[in-house]
């Protein structure tokens, strides 16, 4: 039966990848660093996008409360093998004097994405730390009324890795350099780390994952000849593995842009290469944490446990109003599975097959670093009566800081839904696990 849905499968794709993702080529062709998918920094406005739009709410609605998931910022990434093996490989080719003037261009750059990397795994850049703040910055101006009043209390936690709570640090002192008034309370542990941190384990489906993506690959082609060519006068006494090379130079270009490094890969490789790798990422994060119902649909349920903090932590803000914000600082899989489970939207709420994902899902605006939810809650002025205005309670979800829809729900008004109506829709999905 596995053989023959996989047939199915292959043949599908290879009737659809005839044709490749235009838009992200263009948007590669604009910008090069976009080829780090989820290595890629943060970039506000999105790409293909208009930049920030604020939808009025609702006549006498006023946000009063937000709620936060944001990933940590530029970060490094494990290991130098890469960057080293590249350089070795440049050494020896200058060496022999057989390196082209372009290939002697990658030395510097590729010393010091090593210099930068400093045998430090996983560590927050100084660009990640612009980031949040930044963020931060944008998110107190887009919605003064959530911190205008007097006694502004903010709940941020953050995961027990290093690169998250210094996230958290530079997101928050940014707000209070914004306002010096608000009040920070903050956490990390075990246990906050089960609904931060709660993708659960990729083994109950690894095996169907990597036969999709082997499968989805397969039809996507691969240059070998361009990135010889552009490095190297000649070869011979290199004994290159043109494969490893390819791979070597791409890593070292797309953590290039997180230490501000500038390394344009697409002087070194051809675009058809470059592509194959961008959907190489693509299909493994997309597959593995989004709503695909061959493999990542299965797991969802795991961020169950997110749904259910966020919407306690809501209804206590709502009904005890003394508490202005939420903020989490995370990692990008949650993320990922904590968005598509929610029904956000363009992200991974929408049901996407595998054949579809080439099309539908573009790594480099999916979940780029410090990715972020922010769920805007509004309340009508006008009504005094506290039981009837908490059931006037609508929400608003921003992706990127660009305001998403919820699948599955019916907005009041735009992109302003009921809180009761999504609540009731995580709960479902919340019992259904039980």
């Amino acid at each position: 039966m596995k053989k023959t849905i996989l047939f199915v499968l292959t043949c599908a794709v290879a009737l659809s990848l005839n044709a490749r993702n235009e838009q992200v080529i263009n948007d590669l062709k604009a910008d090069y660093t976009r080829i780090g998918c989820n290595l890629h920094s943060y970039e506000y406005p999105i790409a293909g996008t208009n930049g920030y739009q604020n939808t009025p709410a609702p006549k006498d609605y006023q946000p009063f409360y937000i709620s936060h998931y944001g990933r940590h910022g530029s970060r490094s990434a494990w290991g130098d093998k890469h960057y080293t093996g590249l350089l070795d490989v440049l050494y020896k080719a200058d060496s022999l004097g057989v390196l082209t003037r372009t290939g002697s261009e990658l030395i510097p750059i590729t010393q010091a994405v090593i210099a930068s990397y400093n045998k430090m795994d996983g560590r927050l850049t100084d660009r990640g730390e612009r980031e949040h703040a930044a963020i931060a910055k944008r998110m107190y101006e887009h919605f003064p009324e959530v911190f205008s009043g007097e006694n502004v209390y903010v709940r941020s936690i953050a995961s027990m890795v290093q690169r998250c709570i210094i996230s958290m640090c530079a997101f928050t002192n940014s707000l209070t350099k914004c306002d010096t008034d608000i009040h920070f309370d903050f956490d990390t542990g075990e246990q906050t780390q089960k609904y931060i941190d709660c993708t659960g384990s990729d083994l109950p489906v690894k095996p169907e994952h990597d036969s999709i993506q082997k499968a989805l690959l397969k039809q996507l082609p691969y240059d070998k000849s361009v990135v010889v060519n552009r490095l190297f006068t000649d070869t011979t006494g290199l004994n290159l593995n043109v494969r490893k090379l390819q791979r070597d130079l791409y890593e070292t270009a797309a953590i290039s842009q997180d230490f501000d490094i500038d390394c344009n890969v697409l002087r070194y490789m051809d675009t058809t290469t470059v592509y194959y790798y961008i959907m190489e990422t693509t299909y493994y994060i997309a597959l593995y944490f989004c709503n695909v119902p061959e493999v990542g649909a299965k797991r969802l349920y795991n961020s169950n446990i997110a749904l259910a903090e966020w919407i306690d932590k809501a209804d206590k803000a709502i009904e005890a109003g003394d508490c202005q914000a939420d903020l989490r600082f995370g990692h990008d899989f949650p993320l990922l599975t904590i968005a598509s489970n929610m029904g956000i939207g363009e992200i991974g709420g929408d049901e996407m097959h595998p054949e579809e994902i080439e099309q539908r899902w573009i790594a480099h605006r999916n979940i780029c670093m410090a990715s972020n939810i922010q769920m805007i809650f509004y309340k009508r002025q006008t009504n005094k009566d506290k039981g009837q205005r908490t059931k006037d309670i609508l929400v608003k979800v921003l992706y990127n800081e660009i305001e998403r829809p919820i699948i599955g729900l019916t907005p009041v008004q735009d992109c302003y839904y009921r809180w009761e109506d999504v609540k009731a829709m995580w709960q479902r999905k919340i019992d259904g696990q039980k």
